[in-house]
């Protein structure tokens, strides 16, 4: 067996990197008829009607999540890959189609460390390869969380200065944080972990519970003595 070399493994790494750089926004609707027998299959989103081919299998009643790029629609599958469909019919009004516009978080850069990965791979004959790569890991303070971020961007485009005030959303599933750029694009970075700002202030409980109402009510033994 030929082992890829190091070299084009680096690549495709990075070319999985740069497609996660844009991430497609789907828009949830329903299949509500197989129409003919024809394996074609009619989708209402609101007051949107959709008719598809030459596609997966649908069932009536599915719930789904799909998007239009030219005469294809696209299904987003439970792994997250996608498969293709032909549009037959398109009808209703297709302003109310639009998924709604992303709505952001202010957010200010409060520094960055940098952090060094190893990546492995398999070689010919048991061989084991490994190259370093340099990341940059963000710590961006939203309303609420203090969230750290690396790998902004294709290639990490994404470069931020301490100080910068930024618009962002968080996807959680998904592990990643998405930081606006030009008015209408975005970096998708990945979503390391969330911690509390440092003047966080952490409320105590409204309601103690019986037993800590009653230990907190109960005299001490040395003030029993006096």
């Amino acid at each position: 067996m030929r082992w890829p070399s190091v070299q084009r493994l680096v690549l495709l790494f990075f070319l999985s990197v740069s497609m996660l750089a844009e991430s497609p926004r789907y828009q949830k609707g329903s299949v509500v008829a197989e129409v003919g027998g024809l394996a074609q299959f009619e989708i209402h989103a609101g007051d949107f009607r959709l008719g598809i081919a030459r596609c997966g299998k649908l069932q009536s009643g599915q719930e789904l999540e799909f998007r239009i790029d030219g005469d294809k629609v696209y299904i987003r599958r439970d792994s997250g890959k996608e498969f293709k469909c032909d549009i037959v019919t398109l009808t209703g009004n297709s302003a109310a189609f639009e998924p709604p516009p992303p709505s952001y978080l202010k957010g200010i850069i409060l520094g960055y460390g940098v952090r060094r990965d190893t990546h492995y791979s398999s070689g010919a004959n048991g061989s084991v390869s490994s190259w370093n790569r340099k990341a940059k890991v963000y710590e961006l303070k939203g309303p609420e969380l203090v969230y750290r971020v690396d790998y902004c961007g294709a290639f990490q485009a994404g470069q931020f200065s301490p100080g910068q005030v930024v618009d962002f959303q968080v996807a959680v599933k998904e592990g990643r944080l998405y930081i606006r750029h030009d008015m209408s694009k975005e970096y998708s970075c990945q979503l390391e972990g969330t911690r509390l700002p440092d003047n966080a202030v952490v409320a105590p409980p409204l309601n103690p519970s019986p037993s800590t109402a009653a230990a907190e009510s109960k005299p001490s033994s040395s003030d029993g003595q006096k």
